[in-house]
């Protein structure tokens, strides 16, 4: 019995055993456990996990954080109403106040066109090509996964727009800059390429120019070749996820300064200016008195001076200049004249005879030519100093300075002497009246890392004066000039924006008069959204994409609005706010940013958000030309050289008709050839070519070439008399040993020649070359067999 009972024991052991495995493989049953600590009150009540935050060293995602790169194919998307969800393509328009959207330091971002570095040069308009593309890539990543993880879409095109394919690429992470510094290197200001030449990692863009590098946080360096051009460009990974590279022609620009005896000249500043005096790159001479901008086409074009004369000058009032005629850069070196000369040291003082601590503006002039800016020179003091080098001797200056540390322009004369070193002191007499605050929503949340500009009403228009960023307690400070010596109340309204498109408005708020307050506390500004958001996309006349276009609403007068302006990104979209209009339309005006001189206005419904602005860039050149009777189709080329000198060229059709689209607007060299021969038979120069328009000229509607072409009719036979249908006919030269293929119809070939033109030689393969000296009428040409 004791031996039944053991027995039964165990089995009864091993079959509950059994049954608690076959418990634990059960699909479980009721909620699901939490994968995260949940947290209870005191009263143990239930807090649902959704609800629940773990904790978490995670920082949180900004809207262009989630997923950046992009796909060779790029799909539209469709409208949304304004009520709509916003996607990641369009990053919400209403973040969380209590989000901290700390935007990247300044220089480091290139997402925004204005925004680029350019290896510590100064270029504006789009500059350079990392501009962001979001949400058309692997989709939104896991909570808590940074976007740079994800690798970084590499977009490479030509200056045409066309796809760069199989464009070498080049790149370097933090690490591999980080180990550059510890050997000694300087990685802030470089050339790239010169840079990038030890990077290991490489790729090549595919059928599409996009290529995947891999990625991580902090500064990342990247290039792009493909023959002669080049592209390169700075970003911040965190920024986004996508980089639209923009290849140039890679030329250097060299730059020789001597003295009158013909001696180099070393450490003298030279400086690149566009034709409104902004400079686009500057620097100095080395011990051989030259100084490089290396890839000068890629610098220029990122600065829109692409079209514009631009001047190249020492850099002293009234130093020598040299024009370089539609930023056209010259194979030799420039050479320019600078005498030695001596330092102008300008020292800033506040108020209360301290150092201006902050970056001020400082120019000096010439004594009556303070207003021009080809004569004069600016500098930015630091610390309260601005340092001016080799200024010509014996010369009578103007020194002015504007910044935070004086409310007017602080103004004085100074004579260089022949010696001696010049010293000017400029002290501010009064403080720079200030306002403080801090920016809230309704509900008392800080709006953090926005952009603050306060606007003040003068003469009907906004007018921007200082500009801050919020911080983490939304507190921004603003210089306001014009308090310092206003007679009656001043109206502001602070427009804030961050860099994800969002746009909040404080209520303009009215400053009472207080001559002896410098400092004025607003407290806690409650702003809000403006009621009007537009979002669209700006296009030239054929629905090519604007990028960079100046876009802003207009009052019901068509006055633009300065504080709704924005810029179009390298999508051509845009997105801006404003303030309720006084009717039922909404007037937005963009303006072409090339050269300014295009614009376009367009009227929508107010509840419309979605508009798409047009603006005639280019202009259209067609004319008709007059042939003689029985000329084939295609027999002359018309040529045309609009202002940026590319060359454009095009057959007549059938009737003689001819049309050019797409023209860069202005003067035009429109010139006539004869198929197969080089020498022009007609010219017109200055033909006017219209933004948005077909050119007017009378000389184009009828371009009469009767009396400078002829037709010839060949009958070109073998040996035996049988037409020879495939053959060439027309000049030869060095470079080419056939002229243009010519149809036989009915055994003769009509084509057209150059009368009194060069020789014109029949041939055909397997036949010898027949020469006629200005053939005219019906011409029998009986070919040899080659050989015999």
């Amino acid at each position: 019995m004791q031996r039944i009972a053991l027995a039964f024991a165990v089995w009864s052991l091993l079959l509950l055993t059994i049954a608690g495995l076959a418990m634990l493989a059960l699909p479980e049953v009721g909620p699901p456990m939490p994968r995260r600590p949940t947290v209870r009150s005191p009263m143990e009540a239930l807090v649902p996990e959704r609800e629940v935050s773990s904790p978490s060293n995670a920082r949180p995602l900004a809207p262009d954080q989630l997923s950046g790169t992009v796909a060779p194919e790029v799909v539209p998307s469709a409208p949304k109403s304004p009520d709509a969800a916003p996607t990641v393509d369009e990053p919400s328009d209403a973040p969380s106040p209590g989000v901290d959207e700390t935007a990247a330091p300044h220089g480091e971002r290139t997402l925004r066109p204005a925004s680029t570095e350019f290896g510590g040069r100064e270029a504006a308009g789009r500059e350079a090509a990392g501009q962001g593309l979001a949400g058309q890539g692997l989709g939104v990543l896991p909570p808590g996964v940074p976007a740079e993880e994800e690798g970084l879409g590499l977009h490479v095109v030509r200056s045409d727009g066309r796809p760069a394919i199989g464009a070498s690429v080049r790149w370097m992470l933090q690490r591999d800059l980080d180990a550059l510094q510890a050997q000694g290197r300087d990685v802030d200001s470089p050339d790239p390429a010169e840079l990038l030449a030890g990077s290991t990692r490489t790729a090549s863009t595919n059928s599409s120019g996009f290529a995947m590098l891999t990625s991580e946080a902090g500064t990342m360096w990247l290039d792009a070749r493909m023959g002669d051009q080049y592209g390169w460009a700075r970003i911040r990974r965190e920024d986004g996820g996508y980089v639209k590279l923009v290849l140039s022609r890679d030329t250097t620009l060299s730059v020789e300064v001597l003295d009158s005896t013909g001696r180099a000249r070393a450490g003298v500043p030279v400086v690149l200016r566009g034709v409104d005096c902004r400079a686009i790159w500057s620097g100095k001479t080395g011990v051989d008195g030259r100084a490089r901008l290396a890839h000068a086409d890629g610098v220029i074009q990122a600065a829109h001076a692409r079209f514009q004369d631009l001047t190249l000058t020492v850099d002293v009032p009234n130093g020598d200049a040299r024009v370089l005629d539609r930023g056209e850069i010259p194979t030799e070196a420039v050479r320019l004249v600078a005498e030695p000369g001596q330092r102008v040291l300008v020292w800033l003082r506040d108020a209360h005879n301290q150092p201006c601590s902050k970056p001020t503006r400082v120019t000096l002039a010439p004594v009556g030519l303070e207003a021009d800016c080809s004569a004069r020179r600016e500098r930015i003091a630091l610390d309260g100093l601005a340092v001016f080098e080799e200024v010509p001797p014996q010369s009578h200056l103007v020194v002015t300075a504007e910044g935070t540390c004086s409310p007017v322009p602080l103004r004085a004369e100074v004579q260089v002497a022949q010696a001696a070193e010049a010293n000017v002191i400029l002290a501010a007499t009064a403080d720079m009246p200030r306002v403080v605050g801090r920016f809230v929503d309704a509900r008392g949340g800080p709006w953090r890392s926005f952009q603050v500009t306060a606007f003040v009403q003068m003469g009907g228009t906004w007018v921007a004066q200082g500009s801050s960023s919020t911080g983490d307690r939304g507190e921004f400070e603003l210089d306001l000039a014009p308090l310092h010596d206003a007679r009656g109340p001043v109206t502001i309204s602070l427009v804030a924006r961050n860099d994800y498109g969002r746009t909040v408005v404080a209520q303009p708020i009215e400053l009472a008069v207080q001559p002896d307050a410098t400092r004025r506390a607003l407290g806690d500004v409650v702003a809000a959204d403006w009621p009007i958001l537009v979002r669209g996309t700006v296009l030239d006349e054929d629905q090519r994409p604007i990028e960079a276009a100046v876009v802003e609403l207009c009052d019901a007068s068509g006055r633009p609005d300065p504080r709704t302006r924005t810029t179009s990104d390298d999508r051509a979209q845009f997105v801006l706010r404003g303030p309720a209009p006084e009717g039922e339309a909404v007037l937005v005006h963009a303006v072409e940013p090339e050269t300014r001189a295009a614009d376009a206005t367009v009227a929508m419904r107010r509840g419309d958000w979605r508009e798409k602005i047009v603006i005639a860039v280019h202009g259209r050149v067609r004319g008709t030309v007059v042939l003689p009777e029985g000329a084939p189709s295609g027999a002359v080329i018309v040529h045309l050289v609009p202002p940026s000198g590319t060359h454009l060229a095009l057959s007549v059709d059938a009737v003689g008709a001819f049309e050019f689209a797409n023209v860069e607007p202005g003067e035009a060299r429109v010139s006539f050839t004869v198929e197969g021969f080089d020498t022009e038979i007609f010219v017109l120069d200055r033909v006017g070519v219209p933004r948005g328009g077909v050119c007017t000229d009378p000389r184009l509607a009828h371009v009469d070439l009767r009396d400078r072409v002829a037709i010839v009719e060949l009958e070109v036979v073998d040996e035996r008399g049988e037409p020879i249908e495939t053959g060439w006919v027309g000049p030869v030269t060095t470079t080419r040993t056939r002229g243009r293929s010519y149809e036989m119809l009915d055994g003769i070939a009509r084509v057209v020649i150059v009368r009194n033109g060069p020789t014109v030689q029949v041939s055909a393969d397997g036949y010898e070359s027949v020469l006629l000296q200005s053939p005219t009428g019906r011409v029998r040409v009986q070919m040899k067999p080659s050989g015999q």
